[in-house]
This record gives C-alpha cells, structure tokens and sequence, in this order.
C-alpha cells in the first residue's frame, strides 16, 4: 500500500527529533478523537463561510469592474474551488478519523496521516497559485511540527485484529 510506504519513508525523519514524554503522548492519543472532531467541525464552518464570500466576491467584481472584475473573480474561483476540494476532502478525513482514534485503532492515525498528507498537497498546489513564499513556509513548519506529534503518538494505536469465526458445517 502506498500510504505505508510513503509513512515507512517518513517515520526515519523523526527518529532523531527529541521524544515527548510518556504522558504527554498518552494524553494527546486519548484526546486525539476529539481534537479530529473538533477540526472537522471547524472546517465545516470553514468551508460554509467561503462558499459565501466567494459568491458575494464574485458577484461584487462583476458588477463593480465588469469584465475585468468578472476575469479575476474567475481566476480566483479556480482557487477557491481548489481549496474548498482540499478542505472537504481533509473534513471527510477528520470525520471518519474520530471513532478509530476513540478506540485507539491504527486506522484512525492512518487517516489523520493522509490528512496530513492531503494537507502538505493543498499548500504547495496554493503556493503555486499564490506565491506567497512566507504562508509556504509557516504552513510547512506547522505540517513539519503536526507530523512530528503526530509520529509520537504512532504507537499509541494498535491494529485491529479480525476475529475469523470458524463456520460449522451441518
């Protein structure tokens, strides 16, 4: 599967970052459900809130600056159509993450990890419509630092095991 490989590649880059104690990362692994919640309903909210302004905008360049108000806003619209695809998709993510990381399974962390991928994805893909060099770099360090957490609390989330049910024949 990709996604271990691609964790297998990564986890190396932490081994040398300093370790945070034992209850710090039990602490952040037993509130990790809620924290994902939480973020899912921030984005939401998120979300709603530039699907309004990006019709408000768009409608407000039209009429304010005719046609060169209608390009822009469809430039920027490309944007924001991009950026809503990476935001819901992270929600979907963090959504599905919570009842994994309540119970501790690996599948929840797995499924905040490629957030956290999809994540790294939406800043360089913003960056190239933006060019904004300093949000790369802020946005990059605290992918840096939420992977960093992220990788501490790994083995606070065990595989489940499927129980095979044996069939008896009749």
């Amino acid at each position: 599967e990709v996604i271990s490989k691609l964790e297998a590649m990564i986890a190396p880059l932490y081994r040398k970052a300093p370790r945070l104690p034992r209850d710090t990362t039990d602490w952040i692994a037993d509130n990790a459900w809620w924290i994902a919640l939480l973020g899912a309903v921030l984005g939401l909210i998120t979300v709603l809130g530039i699907v309004s302004l990006t019709f408000f905008a768009g409608v407000f360049f039209t009429s304010v600056a005719g046609l060169v108000g209608a390009t822009l806003s469809g430039i920027v619209l490309v944007g924001v159509i991009l950026a809503l695809t990476f935001s819901i998709i992270d929600i979907v993510l963090l959504s599905l993450a919570v009842n994994p990381l309540k119970n501790k399974l690996s599948k929840g962390w797995t499924l905040i990890f490629i957030s956290l991928l999809i994540h790294v994805i939406s800043v360089v893909v913003n960056f190239l419509f933006t060019f904004d060099v300093l949000r790369l770099i802020w946005s990059l360090t605290f992918t840096v630092i939420g992977g960093y957490l992220l990788f501490e609390v790994r083995h606070n989330f065990k595989i489940a095991h499927v129980k095979a049910r044996a069939t008896v024949k009749k």
